[in-house]
């Protein structure tokens, strides 16, 4: 019996070890295990210096890395949402290949520098919740971080101008939404 291989798998996203989890670890463990060519081993969230989040990945096992390993690996990447930058590296920090097609936006909410009237009943889901609905079919939310000041929550979807658009339209909206910030990370 072959030695199992390992790639990684470096998404450009800015999440929490529990969201990288549920979003991304999970389904894509639960579509490798289905197609019966690897699994999800592990997975990091590599921190900057100041403490913000610089990307997330996975450590996957493979049967073997073939081209038609890579191809599978890549399709249940696309299917579950790969962000546009997903990398596929060998344990050289060789780039296999490079995929994805959805962006990923997010609304950076000031925690501290706003009015205490700014704050009084902000409830984070519904306000996730009316983005989404805002944004219509095709878009999700994808996780957040907070940080020393700002909280970032992070929406997908096929065009990223959209999401811009929308997140400002809310941002204006809200007493929460004043010096919001607007990053498109993928």
């Amino acid at each position: 019996m072959a030695e199992p291989a390992y790639v990684t798998l470096t998404l450009p996203l800015k999440i929490g070890p529990i969201e990288r989890g549920d979003f991304w670890e999970d389904p894509l463990s639960e579509k490798l295990e289905e197609q019966g060519i690897g699994a999800v081993t592990g997975g990091g969230t590599m921190m900057s210096q100041d403490g913000g989040i610089e990307f997330v990945d996975l450590e996957v096992e493979l049967e073997a890395i073939d081209d038609g390993k890579l191809d599978a690996l890549v399709a249940a990447m696309v299917a579950i949402g790969a962000p546009k930058g997903t990398k596929i590296v060998n344990d050289d920090g060789e780039t296999l290949r490079t995929l994805g097609s959805i962006s990923v936006v997010g609304i950076g909410l000031d925690g501290t520098g706003l009015p205490d009237s700014a704050y009084e009943g902000f409830d984070a889901d519904a306000f996730s919740d009316e983005i989404v609905a805002q944004l219509g079919e095709g878009y999700s939310y994808g996780g957040s971080h907070a940080g020393a000041r700002y909280t970032f929550f992070y929406y997908h979807g096929a065009d990223a101008e959209r999401i811009k658009e929308g997140l400002g339209k809310i941002a204006a909206e809200k007493p929460i939404g004043q010096g919001a910030k607007i990053e498109q990370i993928a």
